[in-house]
């Protein structure tokens, strides 16, 4: 049964565009902090340019892309599927109108805001016609995502994750659903690339309240991201939030590390957040392994300010930080430095 629903989902993969990540036109990824419109500020495969239709973009960490004009791609008709690891930020007035289906996924320490003030009802993202965001609603910080409520048949009440043991024990309720044929359960070690660990029936058509649940008995050491896949009886496929949780985050100290390279009006820093106080070292590597930094750190519960002016000297690329605790627990992330 599941090899029937599995080789079921794939087709689907392929046929509906919505789902089908790897046929989006090119994926690209802003390479310093710049203006959306700007094409220097963007690199798709070999080419600088702006977003356009059906492309994935991503905003790396320690970066920041401004809108600074009215970007409108929903005439394109094909979904954009923007990653913020970095910050999205909007001037006055400016907004960002997307196609139906797109979706804006905001990552673990990533952030959209305004950048200036007023506009509070005008700057905005919209997907499919629907304001998703708008500066008067604030800040909007990582994990979460928007777009997939644009043309849901399921309302979702809550998404959560437990550690149970050596076991997570996912649980979530649906207020209604309409032709809700089931969910596909997915797993991520980086919260972009997900594995199918299994379904669960849903419920077809209801107005009444329903709780689901399903267990992940060997989830992954550290963190482990869960994103549901929720499939229609004519075959639609959409997409949860996605939620994480760490294995070791009441035994150690790993949690969450961003990093700011420095772009001159801010000074390179590392920041640090962590439910436990304790002591550990602090490395900086190249994609290939080399150690170019080194320190040891000891932080407190809660988040850490750790300034590292070194990063400000190094030449550009793309580097791991690691935190690594003295239960040899890793908090890692990937940044680029542009220059």
């Amino acid at each position: 049964m599941f090899k029937f629903i599995s080789s079921y989902f794939i087709s689907l993969v392929i046929l509906l565009v919505f789902s089908a990540e790897t046929l989006y036109a090119t994926s690209g990824n802003a390479i310093t902090n710049g203006d959306w419109d700007d094409a220097p500020t963007w690199l798709f495969g070999s080419v600088n340019r702006k977003p356009g239709c059906a492309d994935t973009a991503t905003v790396p960490v320690g970066l920041t892309v401004t809108v600074n004009t009215q970007e409108n791609l929903f005439p394109c008709g094909v979904p954009n599927i923007i990653y913020v690891y970095g910050i999205l930020e909007f001037t006055n007035g400016n907004k960002l109108d997307l196609p139906c289906n797109s979706l804006v996924i905001i990552m673990p320490g990533g952030l959209i805001r305004k950048s200036t003030s007023g506009g509070g009802n005008s700057t905005l993202i919209s997907i499919c016609g629907t304001v998703e965001w708008k500066a008067g609603d604030g800040p909007l910080t990582g994990p979460d995502t928007l777009g997939i409520h644009s043309t849901l048949p399921v309302h979702w009440l809550s998404f959560n994750a437990e550690l149970n043991g050596s076991q997570v024990d996912l649980n979530w309720i649906t207020a209604t659903e309409i032709n809700n044929d089931y969910f596909l359960v997915t797993r991520s070690a980086d919260a972009n690339v997900f594995e199918n660990l299994g379904t669960v029936d849903g419920s077809g058509n209801s107005t009444q309240q329903i709780s689901y649940d399903f267990t992940d008995y060997n989830p992954l050491p550290g963190i482990s991201y869960y994103r549901l896949l929720q499939v229609d009886y004519d075959g639609r496929i959409n997409k949860s939030q996605i939620i994480a949780i760490n294995r070791k985050a009441k035994t150690s100290g790993s949690g969450t590390l961003i990093i700011n390279p420095g772009t001159g009006a801010s000074p390179a820093s590392a920041l640090f957040s962590t439910d436990v106080a304790g002591k550990s070292n602090f490395l900086i590597t190249t994609v290939t392994g080399s150690l170019v930094f080194s320190e040891t750190l000891t932080y407190k519960s809660g988040i850490n300010y750790i300034p590292v002016p070194f990063l400000e000297t190094i030449a550009a690329g793309i580097y791991f930080a690691r935190i690594i605790d003295q239960d040899g627990g890793a908090t890692q992330t990937k940044f680029f430095k542009s220059r």
